[in-house]
């Protein structure tokens, strides 16, 4: 396997995992299965997720979360909802934040792209 997850750890009580990954064969992009195997037991069961790409510490980067977490019902993750808003609203700084989408449940993000 090209791709190994090097380090995992929960940000804060809002289940927001920040993860890392260090590749052996010369900077490859994670294949979904990779991608599968370290992202779904942080997405607290979900049998499957969504990517989205956001602004993160001023760059690019990937966060994943249940892609049904909405229907399911689960809570509202301020802190990724607050790292998903970021980039639209530094763009458009007169749309109130409340008018964009939010995310429910856990979710991984990445400090960088991988995923493209």
């Amino acid at each position: 396997m090209p791709w190994r997850r090097a380090a995992t750890e929960n940000l804060d009580d809002n289940h927001v995992a920040a993860a890392t990954w260090t590749s052996h064969y010369g900077g490859r992009w994670p294949s979904l299965a990779d991608l599968k195997k370290a992202i779904l037991p942080q997405l607290d069961g979900a049998e499957y997720f969504e990517h989205v790409t956001v602004l993160f510490e001023g760059g690019p980067a990937d966060m994943f979360v249940d892609e049904i977490g909405h229907r399911k019902q689960l809570p509202r993750n301020e802190l990724a909802t607050a790292i998903y808003r970021a980039a639209w609203l530094d763009e458009h700084p007169t749309d109130h934040p409340e008018s964009l989408p939010w995310i429910a449940g856990p979710a991984v993000l990445f400090g960088r792209r991988v995923w493209s």
